[in-house]
């Protein structure tokens, strides 16, 4: 753990050379108050000091109206609260207290949607609120695509609405907009009289446009790769992403997340310059564990195997929360939610934590602290839904790294990167 427990040890030893007679006249009050003296300056130069600054870009808070920033300690008491301004940096400096464990909690709010993230046994450090994607509105996108063969099969997912039509050779309508990210299009699939998929590749694309392409003219799909999963699992979703920068923008589209032919997987060259292949696999029905598998790079074929995960769930209480674990993992996160409708609010809390052979905590103070100043939401109404234990190579062994992914809500990592999850429920 980045805090260590801070032991403050003072030895005076005081050598004193002299006669009987001479110690006779030493007067035991100065020597006290020399020790006292000394005792106080090393205490002034060995304080540690925790300081945290929060550089917040402008679209932090895309989405959200208004968000604050809280230091707490160990007890669920607010030391310090701060507004999130854009922009802006936030400062803060306390003198840390022996054996105090301090969490750093950031909550964006809206109308009807709290979204709140507790990291547990902070350290000082420099963290960087990025701007979020901007959804904008845009005019619908009409595509038309003729001799596509009937039934054509779509590959990748996305936004919109597709309408198949078997005269003339077979037809594809596809009725979407720019909402997600402002000027490309990515659409792969394959006809029935085909046995390679072609792909459509537009950029600078403006909204309220309108294509229409014989399908046969399109550009092949290059690639494929062949991925093997674990056998067994009561549920596989598979999906392929790539990304892409466009107008200083990371963009990010699905690539195929079909199984279109059993286990094989299509992407295109000179197109997208990183991939994240990602795999979801929930085992035994009711006491549910997921598996998440995500690979980021050029992909290539590969057999995956269950990540090795052991762990226990003692209480899921937000006043008691404890799990047992004999697993190396690098981060983790519980979740509790809560929801009514007749208020109309959500409230989502997720408690992040470094690496722990026993995870124990209790955050009810916190969240009552922190909601009861602008909601009247008692912890006791949050329910546990899951906690996730993760693996991250790329982030291993940095927690404050670790953090601003998650503020971040990063979607990307380098080439090489392998993240391994594992969720337990009850």
């Amino acid at each position: 753990s980045d805090m260590k427990k801070l032991t403050l040890l003072v030895f005076a030893i005081l050598f004193i050379s002299c006669s009987d007679d001479a110690m006779e006249t030493i007067s035991p009050e100065i020597v006290i108050d020399d020790v006292v003296d000394e005792d106080d300056d090393l205490s002034e130069e060995d304080v540690e000091l925790l300081t945290i600054n929060i550089q917040i870009e402008d679209g932090f808070l895309n989405g959200f109206d208004m968000g604050n920033v809280y230091l707490s300690n160990d007890l669920g008491e607010i030391i310090e609260e701060k507004e999130i301004v854009i922009n802006s940096t936030i400062s803060i400096e306390i003198e840390k207290l022996p054996n105090v464990k301090y969490d750093l909690t950031i909550k964006k709010e809206s109308t009807n949607y709290i979204d709140i993230d507790t990291f547990t046994n902070i350290s000082s450090s420099d963290y960087l609120l990025k701007s979020k994607r901007i959804f904008q509105n845009s005019e619908d996108i009409n595509v038309t695509m003729n001799n596509t063969g009937f039934p054509w099969e779509k590959i990748n997912s996305g936004t919109g609405v597709l309408s198949l039509n078997a005269m003339n050779g077979g037809s594809v309508e596809w009725n979407t907009n720019l909402n997600l990210f402002q000027g490309t299009l990515y659409l792969v699939g394959l006809s029935p009289n085909e046995i390679q998929p072609r792909y459509l590749f537009a950029q600078d694309v403006l909204s309220g446009s309108n294509f229409e392409v014989d399908y046969l003219t399109l550009p092949f799909v290059e690639n494929s790769v062949q991925i093997e999963f674990p056998s067994g699992a009561d549920y596989t979703r598979i999906n392929l992403k790539g990304f892409k920068t466009y107008n200083n923008l990371r963009e990010m589209k699905n690539v195929d997340d079909t199984e279109l032919s059993n286990d094989t997987y299509f992407f295109p060259n000179n197109i997208f310059d990183n991939y994240e292949l990602n795999a979801l696999l929930i085992f035994n029905g009711e006491s549910q564990r997921q598996f998440e598998i995500t690979n980021y790079g050029i992909p290539t074929s590969e057999s995956f195997e269950l990540p090795s995960f052991e762990a226990s769930l003692i209480s899921s209480q937000l006043s008691d929360f404890e799990l047992k674990t004999n697993s190396e993992y690098d981060f983790s996160t519980v979740t509790y939610s809560f929801f009514n409708l007749d208020i109309s609010l959500q409230v989502s809390y997720e408690i992040h934590s470094d690496a722990t052979n026993q995870l124990t905590f209790s955050k009810n103070v916190l969240i009552d602290n922190i909601l009861n100043s602008t909601e009247n939401i008692s912890s006791s109404e949050l329910k546990y839904i899951s906690v996730v234990l993760l693996r991250n190579n790329e982030l291993s062994g940095n927690y404050n790294e670790g953090i601003e992914a998650v503020i971040n809500e990063n979607s990307e990592y380098p080439s090489g990167t392998r993240i391994e999850k594992i969720r337990i429920f009850e």
